[in-house]
C-alpha cells in the first residue's frame, strides 16, 4: 500500500530524529544565543557563561569645549563573560587619536580605551568615533564616540575664509569684526601673517563697549600689490591676552592674475594601451595684447620634451609637450616653469600629472618609447 506522507516530509522528520539523538549537538536556538552574546558554542553540559549581550556603542559628551582645548577621555570596556576578552585592534576615525588600550581584559573586569581629540581647527557640533574590534569574531565591534560643541574663544566675522581673484598690482583689503565670547574685556596682543604679502592693522571700536557687549576690534587685512602672479594661499593669526585660548584665524585662498593668461592652467599625460602617453598642449597670451617672448622652459624631470611655437606676431605662444620619461608605474606629479621676458611675470609655473595606463586587472603598464 502506498504511503500518504510525501517523501520530502518523511526526509525532514528523519533528519530531525537523527539530530536529536546525538548528545553532543546543541540545539539551533542555543547556538544562536551563544553567538549573539559573544560566547563560544559549547555542549549544554560545559557551556561557559558569556554574560549579557554587550552594547555596540559608548558615547562621551564633552559638552561645551573652547577651540584649541585638548579632549582626552578614558572609555571603560567591561568583560561580562567568564573568559578573557582580547581587543584585537582599535581603528581611529577622522580627527580622533587612540592613546592606548587594554589588550586583554580578564573575566568580569574592565579594560581601558583612551581617545584624544584636538579641537584646534574645529567649530560647532563634533562627533568623533573610534571602532574597537575583538579577537572573538562573534563579539560585535564597539563604537566609542566623543561628542561636544566647540566654541571659539576669538571670533572673526562675517567669515574667516576668504576666496578671491585679482589682477597683479591691484591692492585688495578685507575687514573683520573681532570679538570673544570667552572674555569680554580681551585685548589683541599681536597679528601674525603667514606671508609678508598680507599686511594688517586694527583698532578698538567703542560702540560695543558702551552697550556692555565687550570689546570689538576692527581688523583690516590688505593684500600687497607686490604679490606675485599665480595661486595664493595664506593665513593670519589673531593672538590675544586670553589665557589658554587658541588664536583667531583667517584664511585666504585665491589667484593673482599676471600679464600672461595660461590655458589650461595644468596639464596631464595619460598612459595609453600601447605603453605610450598622450601629448599635451598649453598656450600663453598677453592680456594687454603686446608681443612677448618665451625665453626658456624648465622641468623638474628630463622626461618632458617640448616645442615652442610663436603665433600672432608673438602675442601668443604655444607649447607642445610629450612625456618621454621613465615608465610611470604610479601617479606622478611635477611642475613646469616657463620663462618670459615680461618684467612683471618673469616665470610661470604650470603643474602637471602623469597617469599610468591601467589594464583590466588594475596593473600599470610600462611605457614603450621608440
Amino acid at each position: 500500500m502506498k504511503s500518504l506522507i510525501p517523501i520530502k516530509t518523511r526526509i525532514c522528520v528523519l533528519l530531525i530524529l537523527l539530530c536529536s539523538s546525538c548528545p553532543d549537538t546543541p540545539s539551533l536556538l542555543l547556538g544562536h544565543e551563544a553567538i549573539a552574546s559573544g560566547g563560544a558554542v559549547l555542549a549544554p553540559s560545559s557551556m561557559a557563561d558569556p554574560g549579557p549581550a554587550p552594547s555596540t556603542s559608548m558615547v562621551f559628551n564633552a559638552g561645551r569645549i573652547w577651540n584649541g582645548t585638548f579632549v582626552r577621555h578614558v572609555f571603560l570596556v567591561e568583560n561580562t563573560g567568564s573568559e578573557d576578552l582580547e581587543i584585537r585592534d582599535v581603528i581611529e576615525g577622522e580627527g580622533v587619536r587612540v592613546a592606548g588600550f587594554t589588550r586583554k581584559i580578564p573575566a568580569l573586569e574592565k579594560g581601558e580605551v583612551v581617545l584624544e581629540v584636538s579641537t584646534r581647527r574645529l567649530k560647532g557640533d563634533i562627533k568623533k568615533t573610534a571602532r574597537v574590534f575583538f579577537a572573538r569574531p562573534q563579539r560585535p565591534a564597539l563604537d566609542l564616540i566623543i561628542t561636544g560643541v566647540v566654541a571659539t574663544g576669538v571670533e572673526l566675522a562675517p567669515d574667516n575664509a576668504v576666496r578671491f581673484k585679482t589682477d597683479q598690482g591691484k591692492a585688495l583689503s578685507w575687514h573683520f569684526k573681532v570679538t570673544s565670547p570667552r572674555k569680554k574685556d580681551f585685548m589683541i596682543s599681536r597679528i601674525e601673517p603667514s606671508t609678508p604679502y598680507l599686511e594688517s592693522q586694527y583698532r578698538l571700536l567703542e560702540k560695543g563697549r558702551d552697550k556692555g557687549q565687550g570689546n570689538t576690534f576692527d581688523l583690516e587685512i590688505r593684500l600687497s600689490p607686490d604679490t606675485p602672479a599665480g595661486k595664493f594661499k595664506g593665513m593670519v593669526k589673531v593672538k590675544t591676552d586670553i589665557a589658554g585660548s587658541y588664536p583667531g584665524e583667517a584664511f585666504f585662498t585665491g589667484e593673482v592674475l599676471g600679464p600672461v593668461m595660461v590655458r589650461p592652467v595644468h596639464i596631464k599625460f595619460a598612459g595609453q594601451e600601447d605603453g605610450s602617453f598622450s601629448p599635451a598642449r598649453i598656450s600663453f597670451s598677453n592680456r594687454k595684447g603686446d608681443p612677448f617672448k618665451v625665453t626658456g622652459v624648465e622641468a623638474d624631470t628630463p622626461g618632458i620634451q617640448w616645442k615652442e611655437t610663436s603665433l600672432k606676431q608673438g602675442r601668443v605662444h604655444r607649447l607642445d609637450l610629450s612625456w618621454k620619461g621613465s615608465p610611470a608605474g604610479k601617479l606622478q606629479n611635477g611642475k613646469l616653469v616657463v620663462l618670459t621676458d615680461i618684467a612683471d611675470q618673469k616665470q610661470i609655473e604650470v603643474p602637471y600629472v602623469v597617469f599610468p595606463f591601467m589594464d583590466c586587472m588594475g596593473a600599470a603598464k610600462a611605457a614603450v618609447h621608440p
